[in-house]
């Protein structure tokens, strides 16, 4: 191909367009940012052009290669992501929840920040979400984020946000009352909060699991921040009644004498047992938890769906 810098092959033009996109992508996102610094107008971070600049006098935020630092203890940033290939039925419920709603507003030209992100970026496993209108939060100091703050401390950006999502974000913030506070002080009016948090989950990411929200708590706490609910569904993952007796079988089997080896063994017969016997009859209900067939016919017994016990729950609330 024949071009301004001569002959150059098909795919070097591809891997230069790719880098022009990349590069584009990260200075619209670095120049809202800036622009909605939660600050005066001649704050030292809005007015540099720089890709690092220290701490502002006024809001004590600082930017470490382009990206918004409100912890005085960071000054240099870390690579710390540790991508999944795959998901549970939990997380790929949750994201289809965020893409459920944002396929249903496609012609909305939002910006949407991705609150306790981790190390996903949701924009590059979802192409319905154009990365360039996305952006990302955390508490981590990790260098792939927009945003490194501590939310139950400081609000970052003024009112900006069309979309915030918080995916299994809030039990895990202890001072939580804080955290939405600031959180949807980013929110513009009428905008939306999509969320996500366990029920019927074991501990993790531990020390720090602090809380199990019933959908009645979920109802209240949100009303008291003045936030409309829309929906809070309950959600059922499928029938597992063998995933504690897993998780037991792991714990004792680190014991090498004769009594945890029996208890193993017995313990790997009741899963083959309780799977079999879920195979035979797939509408059964064991220890509060839909079968498959429950799941499909949950409209046929809404008193089945009422009594059961949720792997979580996933919520669409509109600010007030």
């Amino acid at each position: 191909m024949i071009t301004g810098f001569g002959l150059v092959p098909i795919h070097g033009i591809i891997l230069i367009e790719c880098i022009i996109m990349v590069v584009t992508s990260s200075k619209i996102m670095r120049q809202f940012i800036k622009n909605s610094i939660n600050c005066n107008q001649d704050c030292s971070l809005k007015t540099s052009s720089s890709e690092n600049v220290p701490p502002c006098k006024k809001c004590n935020m600082k930017i470490i290669g382009n990206v918004l630092v409100s912890e005085p203890s960071i000054e240099n940033l870390e690579d710390n992501r540790k991508l999944q290939k795959t998901f549970t039925g939990w997380k790929k419920t949750n994201h289809n929840h965020v893409i459920n709603f944002l396929n249903l507003h496609s012609d909305k030209n939002w910006h949407i920040l991705d609150v306790g992100t981790g190390s996903h970026n949701l924009s590059e496993i979802y192409p319905d979400i154009n990365p360039n209108q996305y952006y990302t939060l955390d508490i981590q100091n990790n260098n792939h984020l927009d945003i490194i703050c501590d939310l139950t401390k400081s609000q970052p950006l003024k009112e900006i946000f069309d979309v915030i999502i918080c995916l299994n974000v809030l039990e895990h913030v202890y001072n939580y009352n804080d955290f939405l506070n600031n959180t949807l002080k980013m929110l513009k009016p009428n905008g939306y909060f999509l969320f996500a948090v366990p029920y019927h989950s074991g501990l993790h990411q531990t020390p720090y699991d602090y809380f199990r929200y019933s959908n009645f708590a979920l109802e209240k706490i949100f009303t008291e921040h003045k936030l409309e609910i829309i929906e809070i569904e309950p959600v059922h993952n499928g029938f597992n009644p063998w995933a504690s007796l897993s998780t037991y079988k792991t714990l004792i089997r680190n014991n090498n004498n004769l009594l945890s080896t029996l208890t193993t063994f017995m313990l790997n017969m009741s899963i083959l047992i309780s799977r079999i016997a879920y195979k035979i009859n797939r509408d059964i209900i064991i220890d509060g938890h839909y079968s498959e067939i429950d799941e499909q016919k949950k409209n046929q017994h809404p008193e089945l769906k009422l009594k059961s016990t949720p792997t979580g729950y996933v919520g669409t609330l509109k600010k007030l």
